[in-house]
């Protein structure tokens, strides 16, 4: 592939990747605040989670339409600053809003415009580095965008409670137009044929779940095992370990979504205010950032199914204590909130994440990566969609039954997870370390 030595070896090159920080600080609290801006409309957790799948269907939809139109166009700037564009134009209507029904269609808006700059985004890294470069690349755009996050978070926290939450959508609607203006003056044209782009992003396009696959967060970049081709392989022709994979990640993701969906809106209604439910996801994300950086050197090889099975017990207990927590409140259901998504997000993600991703490529080998992450994911998006869905029914029932019902999913995919096990050699599943660099660095 060419490289565009404009891009790669002038501060330009840097420059186009901070066009993301503003964007950042303005996507990452969205997904609290918006639930938090139904709530004061008056608003319940079940318009909660109409608003949170509405904004999962749209994003399932355009992120492979919007990968499909950088094919055919060519082009990475004019996506880079629709999406931008677009959500700040969205951010300054929401400003306006005084209805539960129009934050909920803007949000979902949001998801069609954000997810026009994610395979752009990832293209420009590829396009711009030598192939063995680009771990670094995709790290150093993503701690980057970790730092937005972060900052858009500690915003949040300081600011919900002292001066609205509206002034909050007007400060990070700025934020994304700050991004708008970086990418317009900074973002520049790789000089790569068309035909070498369609190869490029056809290696994308089934690691664009990751992308939506937790809504606190705004951006999963991909890595070197994160990349594979697309095509299509039958289910039927898969091997015993991998089909069971597939299942337990479809029993994770919905437990997932379900208690994603409406986790920040049920922190408020049982008596946290704005900037404590802010604090509570701050907490898990800055301890999920600095662990993924290091998940490479605490995982072992050989030991993949035990991490990734006991970082899923950890996630469904959390689950369960979070729904049991409350029964009690004020201070102490503060604290054990923050404990129980710092374990969720902060302890158990990373390494779960890493490990379980690892896992099953070795699992599918060199020969059907590409395929088989198409069905993988494919059932991620069901699962995760599923389970959105389902917390606006379940939530009727409380909390409390939504927390645990949540829990019982993700076991449900550790009981899986252990039969795959058990159909697989422990030899097949021993790899040096070095074959899954990049994996830790996908935090978002």
């Amino acid at each position: 592939m060419h490289i565009n030595k404009e891009l790669s070896n002038s501060k330009s090159y840097t420059k186009w990747m901070i066009a993301s920080l503003p964007a950042s600080i303005a996507y990452a609290p969205l997904s609290t605040l918006v639930p938090l801006l139904i709530l004061n409309l008056g608003g319940s957790a079940l318009n909660v989670a109409f608003a949170v799948t509405s904004f999962n269907a749209v994003a399932m939809v355009t992120t492979f339409i919007w990968g499909k139109l950088a094919d055919t166009s060519g082009k990475r700037k004019p996506f880079i600053l629709l999406s931008y564009a677009g959500i700040t134009a969205l951010l300054f209507l929401m400003y306006f809003a005084r209805s539960i029904i129009d934050v909920a269609n803007i949000y979902a808006a949001i998801a069609l415009f954000q997810s026009a700059n994610v395979t752009p985004y990832n293209l420009l890294v590829m396009e711009t580095e030598k192939k063995e470069n680009w771990s670094k690349s995709f790290s150093r755009l993503q701690a980057i965008v970790n730092f937005g996050m972060i900052i858009g978070l500690v915003i949040g926290s300081f600011m919900a409670q002292a001066s609205g939450l509206r002034l909050l959508v007007l400060i990070f609607a700025f934020a994304s137009l700050a991004s708008t203006a970086f990418a317009a003056k900074y973002v520049i044209e790789p000089k790569v044929s068309v035909a070498k782009k369609e190869s490029v992003t056809k290696q994308l396009n089934n690691m664009i779940f990751a992308v939506f696959s937790y809504p606190l967060r705004t951006i999963r970049l991909p890595q070197k095992l994160h990349i594979p081709r697309f095509g299509r392989l039958s289910f039927s022709k898969l091997k015993a370990p991998f089909a069971l994979m597939c299942i337990s990640w479809l029993f994770f993701n919905v437990g997932m979504s379900m208690f994603n969906t409406i986790y920040p809106a049920s922190l408020y209604i049982h008596g946290l205010s704005e900037s404590m439910v802010f604090v509570v996801i701050l907490v898990g994300m800055i301890v999920e950032t600095l662990l993924f950086y290091y998940a490479l050197k605490i995982i072992k090889s050989n030991r993949l199914f035990e991490i990734t099975e006991s970082m899923t017990t950890v996630r469904a207990v959390s689950y369960v204590f979070v729904g049991l927590s409350f029964f009690v409140g004020g201070l102490a259901f503060f604290i054990a909130n923050v404990a129980a998504y710092t374990a969720v997000a902060g302890l158990s993600y990373p390494l779960y994440y890493t490990a379980s991703y690892t896992l099953l490529f070795m699992m599918i080998g060199e020969g059907n990566r590409g395929s088989s992450m198409g069905i993988y994911n494919g059932i991620g998006w069901a699962g995760y969609f599923v389970g959105s869905f389902l917390s606006g029914i379940i939530v009727l029932s409380g909390f409390t039954i939504l927390y645990i019902t949540s829990g019982i999913f993700v076991l449900a995919s550790v009981f899986t997870l252990r039969t795959a096990k058990s159909s697989v050699k422990v030899e097949e599943v021993k790899v040096p370390l070095n074959a899954i660099e990049g994996g830790a660095n996908s935090a978002q």
